[in-house]
Formats: C-alpha cells, sequence, structure tokens
C-alpha cells in the first residue's frame, strides 16, 4: 500500500470517528478541522511523508493542512515547492521531515 493510500485510510477513518463532519474539507469550519486533527493526532506522526510525490502532497494533503502540526506542515511546504511534481523527497531531507 502506497503511503498516499495510508493518508488517504487515515482521514477516512478520522471522518468515520466524526459523523457530523462533512466530507469535503472545503466545507470544513475552523472547529471541524480542529475535531479532526484532535482524532488524528496520535497518528500524523506515522505518515511517511516522505514517500509521497510532490503532486499527491498538493492535491491530497494540502487540503487538510491544518490537521497538519503547524512545524510539519511548515517543513513540508518548503520542501515540497521545490520538487519536480512527481518526486519524492530525497534521502537526506527524509531524516529532516520525520
Amino acid at each position: 500500500m502506497s503511503e498516499i493510500q495510508v493518508w488517504k485510510y487515515v482521514i477516512k477513518w478520522g471522518l468515520a470517528q466524526n459523523l457530523e463532519l462533512p466530507s469535503n474539507p472545503a466545507t470544513f469550519s475552523k472547529e471541524n478541522f480542529n475535531v479532526l486533527k484532535n482524532t488524528l493526532r496520535q497518528l500524523i506522526h506515522f505518515i511517511k511523508f516522505s514517500n509521497i510525490t510532490s503532486r499527491e502532497f498538493s492535491e491530497v494533503v494540502l487540503p487538510y493542512k491544518k490537521i497538519l502540526p503547524k512545524e510539519l506542515y511548515k517543513d513540508l511546504l518548503k520542501i515540497f515547492l521545490n520538487l519536480h511534481p512527481d518526486s519524492k523527497l530525497t534521502d537526506n531531507l527524509k531524516n529532516h521531515v520525520m
């Protein structure tokens, strides 16, 4: 299973734990993001963002940026903005993110 699939399943699980949340993050309120963030807090650090592409980050992770810890989000954004859309993080950058 790819890491982006893991991310999608984690999000799906988080939404299933909070049936009051909309399925589309574009319609989330600040409180909706906080609820999902609290639900997934202990799972986020298990996601190996280094195994996803810049394009996957942009299309699938970025809509949920508000559930990521601020420092992690800023680090990921800096790194992924500098990659080719289908690139993954290099080994020397993996240590910084993880």
